[in-house]
């Protein structure tokens, strides 16, 4: 049976919180004032908390919150290692298995299974947000190839 991770933005999650507290799902309180970029998961009270809490539970899972510069992490690496364009939401579980990783809370040799939902197209403003000016290219190869060498830069939001 795999260990199932929680994982949640540092800027809502009244859920890993009280799993990281050792806590039950009587403990559970809303998230009053959510922030984060992560907006698909700004759940203030998240549904199913007696089954959630019995899932980590029964397979000696955990939880883990993330920081809002650790989803854009997740985002680039995504794209730049596997073409894929996740929303903010979407890169969370990531975020979430690179600070496991660090943190020396799983190891390298561990197979894990991250879900990536929603593509970034859903939430465009805050990967927008990062770009200071869309590279604007003509239809020619030439261009495409400038702009893949590395012309366009990400940026990471302020702490």
């Amino acid at each position: 049976m795999p260990r199932f991770v929680a994982v949640q933005a540092e800027g809502c999650a009244p859920f890993a919180s009280i799993v990281k507290a050792g806590l039950g799902p009587e403990a559970l309180r809303p998230c009053d004032n959510p922030k984060t970029i992560a907006s698909g998961i700004t759940d203030t009270f998240p549904a199913d908390v007696e089954g959630a809490c019995q899932a980590i539970q029964e397979t000696k899972g955990l939880a883990q919150t993330v920081s809002d510069i650790e989803i854009v992490e997740a985002q680039i690496l995504l794209a730049r290692k596997e073409g894929i364009f996740a929303e903010p939401t979407g890169a969370v579980s990531l975020a979430g298995v690179m600070k496991l990783l660090h943190g020396g809370e799983i190891d390298g040799s561990d197979v894990v299974v991250c879900e990536i939902t929603g593509h970034g197209l859903n939430d465009i403003e805050p990967s927008m947000a990062r770009w200071e000016e869309v590279s604007q290219i003509r239809p020619i190869l030439e261009d495409f190839e400038t702009v893949l060498a590395g012309r366009v830069q990400w940026s990471l939001p302020s702490k």
